[in-house]
């Protein structure tokens, strides 16, 4: 059964996202063998530390989370989800994974860390990234709320996903209560800007209402500038003060940061 709005001195308590912990984890440090007046003009990314030493510029991945909230018992669907053109949404099947790890490194081609990785490498975090979440590395997968658009014409092709699961948050001290959060959601440039991204969103929102959750949560890297305005746009509020619960590693990984 899912839990009432956590909140401790009205923040909200959520357990870290490791997806966004694993790409992160790709983000690498970088040396630049540059004046220091060029340092200067350097455009700071929030996800770096920078620092001079010796003639040479030194970005330290330092990355940070936000944390939204979106409440869906006041979420209007935007007016653009009623009309996909050329496109149709339906239920994720298993077959459906094997495609996402593409459309997710072509969903986040320009974005920070893939966008400093060769393609081949970027499409092996992909695949890494889409493999943990499925195997329940990011929480039990909410499968009726999961959803992929597929074009109505030609193959099947997908070109649009969202995949919702539960993470651990803490209400008042109170451990292991569970919420639904926005673990991905990825659209293939080239139906950028169409409302596929709404509409998936609303279809998540419908069924997750349904079985009912109040709100819905979601992380994303900050200094991604595109998603912080998406989740503004769809109505995510930011929620301040929020700390992670940090889960243990797993075997093998580095530091979640």
């Amino acid at each position: 059964m899912p839990h009432p709005r956590a909140t401790v001195d009205g923040a909200l308590m959520l357990g870290t996202q490791a997806r966004v912990a694993m790409l992160g984890d790709w983000l690498r440090s970088l040396e630049l063998p540059i004046a220091f007046s060029e340092f200067e003009r350097l455009p700071r990314h929030p996800a770096y530390k920078y620092e001079y030493f010796d003639g040479r510029a030194v970005l330290t991945p330092r990355p940070r989370y936000a944390r939204a909230l979106l409440d869906l018992t006041a979420f209007s669907p935007p007016a653009t989800a009623a009309s996909l053109a050329g496109a149709h949404l339906r239920p994720m099947e298993p077959a459906d994974w094997n495609r996402l790890p593409e459309l997710l490194a072509a969903a986040f081609h320009n974005v920070a860390p893939l966008v400093t990785l060769e393609p081949t490498v970027r499409l092996t975090v992909a695949r890494e990234c889409v493999e943990h979440t499925r195997a329940g590395g990011d929480g039990a997968l909410v499968d009726p709320a999961c959803c992929v658009a597929v074009e109505t014409r030609g193959a099947d092709c997908v070109v649009g996903a969202i995949v919702i699961t539960l993470i651990t948050c803490r209400d008042q001290g109170v451990e292991d209560l569970q919420r639904a959060h926005l673990t991905w959601i990825m659209v293939h440039p080239w139906r950028f800007s169409q409302g596929l991204g709404g509409a998936l969103l609303s279809s998540a929102v419908t069924v997750l209402r349904g079985l009912g959750y109040s709100d819905l949560a979601s992380t994303f890297l900050v200094g991604n500038d595109r998603a912080v305005l998406w989740h503004w746009r769809r109505g995510f509020r930011l929620v301040p003060g929020a700390h992670p619960v940090v889960p243990p590693l797993r075997n093998g990984e580095g530091d979640r940061g």
